[in-house]
């Protein structure tokens, strides 16, 4: 027998978590913007690869489900590499 479920209130769940993402994102990249002008100010290059390490394993060990370990990492990845874009074309820092 198949679970029911109601779709839309699951997916109303899902835009929830959206908007509530796409606020704390943002909010991440107001302080990118503010730890770049300190990258350009000291001349540091944008990328710090122990750094990024670092915020993946963090982000892994806060998972309750291990499973998705894999996809936490391309997650953020990929937030890191959109977070040294925008230090790159908003700051013009190399």
């Amino acid at each position: 027998m198949e679970p029911k479920i109601d779709l839309n209130k699951v997916r109303n769940e899902i835009n929830s978590i959206d908007a509530d993402l796409v606020k704390l994102l943002e909010k991440r990249f107001n302080l990118v913007l503010k730890v770049g002008e300190y990258k350009a100010a000291h001349n540091l290059p944008v990328l710090d690869g122990a750094r990024e390490k670092i915020v993946i394993e963090k982000c892994k060990n806060h998972l309750e489900n291990q499973k998705y370990e894999t996809y936490m990492e391309k997650v953020f990845t990929q937030i890191m590499n959109t977070c040294k874009d925008i230090q790159k074309n908003e700051i013009k820092i190399l």
